[in-house]
């Protein structure tokens, strides 16, 4: 029971207890010694009828509670197949409406664990509804750990679909955007639930000038588009609801990469053996002239489903090579950067000659330049992926294995994939301070990798006490917020000659 159910409670019990105490007072020390006295008996009449009015709407507020709490419970049974308590769509926006502040980032978030658009008998499915349920019981729970305590957040669930209110970053949304997924299909996987799992996210800004309904609706019209179009994750724009999406994004994408809107953050990584940054992980972001800077969540999907992804990647390749070639020339600190290509890019026949093409134009040392694929693009297609991870190898280049451990590598491809470095998915690093399994997992990927001669990277740290629990287990390498959040070029070199770690480490010699 809520506090506002509770409070109704308290309050009809208070005000009927004070209207009995109120006339058993008055009958004895007014009626019995004094008789009676016109102007007490008005005092008493009006008194009593303002306590009564206050009794009568406590009561109807009270037999409303009820019949809301039984309706409320009533539904969420029906959802969930349980008695739980979570927010349906009308508590949500009384709640949301009161601490939304525009003048912060701000997001709704449409969330569906499954595809919507399928027949609606998987919606009373048994499965369905366990599925929903430990979702639920885990929004209750998220936004008390401690990495998310700083956000203010509320949930809800409506038409087949998790409703989210997030005041965060862009950044901050992105990650929880995956802790979401990946939540979802460890759910699935731990409930033994044989349904298709395909999330969806829909997310909208909310303005000024929006009604909170609207801003929902327009969410969902988000995630419904990306369902469609088989994109994870899709910001609202304001061409949907014109029907003009596809056209306009395309054609946005390409103006960007002709006026170099496209910018690189460079994502530090620190080596806990030597006590030195090591290199960095190059991540694109979109500063369009017209919205600002926008994240890769918003773009990237699109662009390999509408085969620009090829263009972005090269791009950025193009990028890093310029900055590596400059900070050649001012004699600046020359560490190795690593960028992500898509798995298309695998199936695109200049991607080889493109690369060295890139790297041979800028005079770049190809040890300067890392290849981070994911474990998805290993299992595409075996074959032509190690032939041409072989070749770039031959080229002096080093190949990262990223997300390792979400589950499309086995044993036996780790043996003859042409790989230099694994990097640990941060979903395995958020609860190794707390969890003794996720610590487990975490010690036999790094015994894995040591074993077969990698070098082993740790994604997302957040705090000491993970680095100090990584560093116990022989970890090489960690990258995350607790070192730097991903930053622009200028900023990334001064970080390189100014950073209190590495001072710290030359202060303590």
């Amino acid at each position: 029971m809520n506090k506002k159910k509770l409070f109704n409670i308290v309050a009809t019990i208070i005000f009927g207890l004070f209207l009995i105490i109120f006339n058993i007072l008055y009958c004895t020390l007014v009626f019995v010694p004094f008789g009676y006295s016109s102007l007490l008996v008005s005092t008493f009449v009006i008194c009593d009828s303002i306590l009564l009015v206050f009794f009568v709407l406590e009561g109807v507020i009270l037999f409303r509670t009820i019949i809301e709490e039984k309706e409320y419970i009533k539904t969420n049974e029906f959802i969930f197949g349980d008695k739980i308590e979570f927010d349906n769509l009308e508590m949500f926006v009384k709640k949301v409406s009161k601490i939304i502040n525009t003048k912060k980032e701000e997001y709704i978030v449409s969330f569906s664990p499954i595809k919507t658009s399928v027949n609606y008998e998987i919606f009373q499915s048994k499965e369905l509804k366990i599925l929903n349920k430990e979702l639920a019981l885990y929004f209750t729970k998220l936004f008390s750990l401690a990495k998310y305590k700083t956000f203010k957040a509320r949930v809800s669930y409506d038409n087949y679909c998790f409703i989210i209110f997030i005041r965060c970053t862009s950044d901050e949304l992105l990650q929880l955007i995956k802790d979401v997924e990946y939540k979802s299909y460890s759910i699935s996987k731990e409930k033994d639930i044989r349904i298709f799992i395909q999330n969806y996210f829909g997310i909208c800004k909310i303005e000024p000038n929006v009604e909170l309904l609207e801003t929902i609706n327009r969410s969902n019209i988000a995630r419904k588009i990306g369902e469609y179009n088989f994109e994870k994750a899709i910001f609202f724009e304001k061409s949907m609801i014109e029907g003009k999406s596809d056209e306009n994004m395309a054609n946005a994408i390409v103006n960007a990469l002709r006026n170099k809107e496209f910018i690189v953050y460079y994502m530090p990584k620190f080596h806990l053996q030597t006590k030195r940054f090591i290199g960095s992980e190059a991540l694109v972001r979109w500063n369009s002239k017209d919205k600002g800077l926008i994240s890769p969540i918003r773009f990237i999907n699109f662009a390999e489903n509408r085969g620009l992804i090829h263009e972005i990647d090269l791009y950025v390749l193009e990028q890093v090579c310029k900055d590596l070639e400059d900070q050649k020339k001012r004699g600046k600190r020359l560490l190795p950067v690593s960028i992500n290509f898509s798995i298309y890019e695998f199936y695109t026949p200049t991607f080889l000659d493109d690369i060295k093409q890139v790297i041979e134009k800028y005079d770049v040392n190809p040890l300067l330049i890392e290849i981070e694929i994911t474990e998805e693009t290993t299992h595409a297609n075996s074959f032509l992926v190690i032939s041409i991870l072989k070749k770039l190898k031959d080229m002096g280049l080093k190949i990262l294995l990223d997300d390792f451990g979400l589950g499309f590598s086995n044993i036996k491809s780790m043996k003859i994939l042409p790989i230099d470095i694994i990097k640990i998915d941060k979903s395995f690093i958020d609860e190794i301070v707390y969890d003794y399994k996720s610590r487990e997992i975490v010690r036999a990927i790094i015994s894995f990798g040591k074993a077969l001669n990698l070098q082993v990277i740790a994604e997302g740290v957040v705090d000491a006490k993970q680095v100090e629990i990584l560093k116990k287990m022989k970890c090489d390498q960690i990258q995350g917020f607790f070192y730097s959040k991903p930053i622009p070029k200028k900023e990334y070199e001064s970080f390189l000659m100014n950073n209190q770690f590495e001072k710290k480490e030359d202060a303590s010699l």
